[in-house]
C-alpha cells in the first residue's frame, strides 16, 4: 500500500459511479458500506467520507464531532469489507486509521464480519485496537448455501420440527407478499410496530421510528432490501421479515410476529 495512508484518497461525484458495485455487490460486500447508507446517515447528522485505496478498494467512514473538546470519532460500519485475507484486511484498517488520525479523528471503531478464530483479532490488538461492545449487533449467524439446490435439498438442512411448521403454514390460509420494490410507507410502519412488540416481549429496545423506517425506505429505493409480510384474510399482517441483498448473499435483518397469532399460525415466521 506504499506506506500508511499514502494510497488513500477521498472520492466524490463521478468518481463514485461504481461505488456500490465494489462495496456492496462484490463478494463479501455489505449494505452498510453503500451510498444509500451513507446518504441516510448524513441526514441523521453524521459526516460521511467515501475513501478509496489506490487499487480501488472502497471504504465508507462515518464521523461525529465531539462536543466541547473538539475533534472527531469515526465508525467504519461493517468495514473495511473483508474480501481478502485477515492480514490484508487488518493492514487496510491500520492504514485507514492513520489516514483519519491525520485529519482530526481521535478514535476509530470498526466491526467487519471476520471470524474470531482467524488471525484478525490478534493483528488488531498488536496495532493498538481493543474490543468494545458491538455497534451493529449480530446475535446469531448461520449460513445456508442455496446456489444449485432444489427445495428438497434445502429442506434437508432444516430441522424436522421447522419443516413441519413450514408445511403446516403452506396448507393454511397464510399468504406471503414479497415487497422488493418500495411499498406504501404504511407497510414498513406496520413492520416496525411488530418489531417493537417483539422487543418488548424479549426485553430489548430499538431506535426511533424515523431512524429505522427511514433507513428501510432508503435501502428499498436502492434495491438493497426485501420485505416479506405474512398475512391472513381474517387477521391481516401477523409476521414480517427484512432481508439485505448484498455480496452474493441474502442476510436476515429483522424478523417479528404477532404473538397472539402463533397458536393458529405457528409457522408464519418459518
Amino acid at each position: 500500500m506504499n506506506g500508511p495512508g499514502r494510497a488513500i484518497t477521498e472520492v466524490r461525484g463521478g468518481d463514485m459511479a461504481d461505488w456500490d458495485q465494489r462495496a456492496v455487490h462484490a463478494p463479501g460486500g455489505h449494505v452498510f458500506q453503500s451510498r444509500a447508507f451513507g446518504a441516510f446517515q448524513a441526514r441523521m447528522g453524521w459526516r460521511v467520507r467515501y475513501v478509496r485505496f489506490a487499487d480501488g478498494f472502497p471504504v465508507l467512514v462515518l464521523e461525529r464531532r465531539w462536543p466541547w473538546i473538539g475533534g472527531f470519532s469515526a465508525y467504519i460500519p461493517r468495514g473495511p469489507v473483508p474480501t481478502e485475507s485477515p492480514e490484508a484486511s487488518a493492514a487496510r484498517l491500520v492504514a485507514l486509521t492513520t489516514w483519519l488520525a491525520a485529519r482530526g479523528v481521535a478514535v476509530v471503531a470498526a466491526d467487519p464480519e471476520v471470524g474470531a478464530a482467524t488471525a484478525y483479532p490478534g493483528l488488531l490488538r498488536s496495532a493498538g485496537f481493543r474490543p468494545i461492545e458491538e455497534i451493529q449487533p449480530s446475535r446469531h449467524r448461520m449460513r445456508l448455501p442455496l446456489r444449485g439446490l432444489g427445495e428438497e435439498a434445502v429442506f434437508q438442512g432444516i430441522a424436522k420440527s421447522t419443516r413441519q411448521r413450514i408445511r403446516r403454514a403452506e396448507a393454511s390460509d397464510l399468504q406471503i407478499a414479497t415487497l422488493a420494490a418500495p411499498p406504501a410507507k404504511g407497510a414498513l410502519d406496520e413492520f416496525y410496530d411488530l418489531l417493537r412488540g417483539t422487543g418488548d416481549r424479549r426485553g430489548f429496545t430499538f431506535g426511533s421510528r424515523a431512524e429505522f423506517v427511514g433507513w428501510w425506505e432508503a435501502a428499498l429505493d436502492a434495491g438493497h432490501l426485501i420485505h416479506l409480510a405474512a398475512s391472513t384474510p381474517a387477521l391481516g399482517t401477523i409476521a414480517g421479515l427484512l432481508l439485505y441483498r448484498h455480496g452474493g448473499r441474502i442476510s436476515t435483518v429483522h424478523s417479528a410476529d404477532d404473538a397472539a397469532s402463533r397458536a393458529e399460525h405457528p409457522g408464519a415466521l418459518h
